[in-house]
């Protein structure tokens, strides 16, 4: 009955000291959500210029030129629809973006991304679906998409068009 009551202290006391412990790692995180925003984000980049920008649901861009402080929110960028979801962003330097979604949508920027121009094909479909980007320079990105299959596109125009 004895080591019955030890191991229950020794447990106890384990989890007295252990949760405090666990708990002061978190602290290294600051939370600096856009306010106000009605979207998820889904993706990030951070500009050689320390711009930092994000898209997520509801056709949504935001920045920041200040490392979150505050934030400048772009709905609905060039009249894209608001069923739109981005899924990815990214830069070729800071200056040259595109940003890609669902319904085969494709926005780019060639400010930083404080503008946004659709260069989109466009789909009827929101399951067709562009899920990433990536630029070798401003002229050659790669976008990966998915309709009932998945495949890689390949431009040589900034995005403009694309190519199997």
């Amino acid at each position: 009955m004895n080591i019955f009551r030890t191991r229950h202290f020794l447990l106890l006391l384990l989890h007295i000291v252990a949760i405090p412990l666990l708990q002061a790692q978190t602290d290294a995180w600051e939370r600096i959500n856009p306010r106000p925003v009605e979207s998820s984000l889904n993706d990030i980049s951070l500009l050689p210029d320390n711009r930092i920008v994000a898209v997520g649901s509801n056709a949504t861009v935001v920045y920041s030129d200040n490392f979150g402080a505050d934030w400048e929110i772009i709905y609905t960028p060039d009249n894209i629809s608001r069923g739109v979801g981005f899924t990815r962003v990214d830069f070729a330097d800071e200056w040259h973006g595109i940003a890609v979604g669902s319904y085969f949508s494709v926005i780019k920027t060639e400010d930083g991304g404080a503008n946004w121009a659709d260069i989109s094909p466009g789909s009827n479909h929101p399951y067709y679906t562009y899920t990433d980007v990536c630029f070798r320079d401003p002229s050659n990105c790669f976008i990966a998409g998915m309709s009932w299959n998945r495949f890689l596109l390949h431009s040589s125009d900034g995005g403009y068009n694309m190519t199997f």
